[in-house]
């Protein structure tokens, strides 16, 4: 991963040390409670995916210096293609959502790493993109979740939207 000036369109620092046998599938900027801004990579093995096969890992990096805060965390499911995001709760507390192809979405507290409940399930296809919003009334929205079916292009995405 690399952190690049969209003023001069040239890097920022060196790349940061991600995990040389993973391939990265979903990254998010956000920031702590307390100020620190944050990069969070959703990761998978390089390897084979097949039954057995090691889940998705988030990973937390300090924007400013590259290097990882704290241990990777383990998508809560078993996800081999990652996405995620940053927002703030319905409190103000910061926090990580994740999905992917095992069809949960879960919401973890940005400082802690702790989940925040349950996962979102329900979904019938694959969670291939995560937004979050803003209602009109001010009220975040918790992640609109878009899965798309395995059927490919032309398919009707789904929808689907935890308020």
């Amino acid at each position: 991963m690399r952190i690049w000036s969209l003023d001069t369109r040239r890097p920022i620092g060196k790349p940061f040390n991600t995990c040389f046998t993973c391939m990265v599938y979903g990254i998010a900027i956000g920031a702590r409670s307390d100020g620190q801004r944050i990069v969070i990579s959703a990761e998978i093995p390089y390897f084979p995916l097949d039954e057995g096969s090691p889940p998705a890992t988030l990973r937390i990096w300090s924007l400013e210096s590259g290097r990882p805060l704290g241990e990777a965390l383990t998508h809560e499911g078993d996800a081999h293609h990652p996405v995620v995001v940053t927002a703030k709760d319905g409190d103000g507390t910061p926090v990580i959502i994740s999905g992917g192809d095992d069809r949960n979405v879960v919401a973890r507290n940005l400082d802690s790493g702790r989940p925040l409940g349950g996962s979102f399930t329900g979904h019938t296809g694959d969670i291939s993109a995560l937004a979050v919003g803003t209602r009109e009334d001010g009220t975040p929205s918790s992640s609109p979740a878009v899965s798309t079916p395995r059927s490919g292009c032309g398919a009707s995405p789904e929808h689907t939207y935890a308020a």
